[in-house]
């Protein structure tokens, strides 16, 4: 499980970043506005990956947020978060973000 030490959240191009550590990120980002130019199988919020040699962004399938433990399973990988060190006010506005994220798409998501 990788500790994760802050969230940064913006909501206006629906960005969300987890990132485990300051050098190792974990970005999830979904463009709405720019969804209609893409194929329908590529639609929806884009993970990209912890590893660098990975170029190729992943889609999100679902976020499972049980208390301090955060599941982000892409339709390539699954990542297990611990988000115990992060502040209250992080994880609201993460949440809420995500919320908006996973809205008219087909990823899932569990709080």
């Amino acid at each position: 499980m990788l500790q994760v030490e802050f969230i940064t959240s913006e909501d206006e191009q629906d960005l969300i970043a987890i990132a485990p550590s300051a050098n190792r990120g974990l970005t999830l980002l979904r463009s709405p506005q720019h969804e209609h130019i893409l194929p329908e199988e590529e639609r929806g919020a884009t993970v990209a990956p912890l590893d660098p040699r990975e170029v190729d962004p992943d889609l999100l399938v679902s976020v499972q947020w049980l208390g301090a433990g955060v599941i982000v399973k892409t339709q390539r990988h699954e990542y297990e978060l611990d988000v115990s060190a992060v502040s209250e006010n992080e994880v609201v506005e993460a949440k809420a973000v995500l919320r908006k994220m996973v809205k008219q798409s087909s990823a899932r998501l569990t709080f």
